[in-house]
């Protein structure tokens, strides 16, 4: 069970450029059940060329004035850059900077986030981790039959392992052999 796994155990903060580099299911669901780490430090570091980042590109302008938050954006304090949640966690795309090492040229931080979040590997990684959101909420994720498939054939085959160690005790105590025939 999911629940079961703790944050030490897992070994992950909420620091994405600690997490490992290739995330398997249980870091993976950890995440997606948590949510992206919110971006909770203001005094961002500055860079040699005086430039830092800013909780503005967090927001996106819609065309009718309306700003709307990008949760996806998940900041990196150890390492002073940007990461997309979605694509660190479902994406394939190992040249994206948002997806492997980071992203930290902010002067160009507006552009390059209008690009990615209209990437077919962005919103295919947006649907996926949205999908596996809901699933958590019904408690209906596609590895749950698949568990329970597994709890079973451990079931299955405990219970033939007890009638072996039972035959084995009672030849034992009969001191019978396994096979054969003892002739007298």
């Amino acid at each position: 069970d999911l629940n079961s796994f703790h944050e030490e155990q897992l070994n992950i903060t909420e620091d994405p450029a600690t997490w490992p580099e290739i995330i398997n299911w249980q870091i993976r669901d950890y995440l997606v059940q948590k949510g992206p780490p919110k971006i909770i430090l203001e005094g961002f570091p500055s860079q040699e060329n005086k430039t830092h980042f800013s909780k503005v590109p967090c927001g996106r302008k819609l065309s009718n004035g309306e700003i709307i938050y990008r949760p996806w954006i998940i900041y990196s304090e150890l390492i002073n850059k940007i990461f997309c949640f979605y694509c660190r966690l479902f994406g394939n795309d190992t040249t994206s900077a948002l997806t492997t090492t980071g992203f930290d040229n902010w002067p160009n931080v507006h552009n390059r986030l209008a690009e990615h979040e209209k990437l077919k590997g962005h919103l295919a990684a947006m649907l996926n981790c949205s999908e596996l959101q809901k699933r958590f909420s019904v408690k209906d994720t596609i590895d749950k039959v698949q568990q329970k498939l597994f709890n079973q054939e451990k079931m299955r085959l405990r219970q033939v392992f007890e009638r072996f160690v039972s035959v084995v005790q009672f030849l034992a105590e009969g001191n019978l052999t396994f096979r054969g025939s003892v002739k007298g």
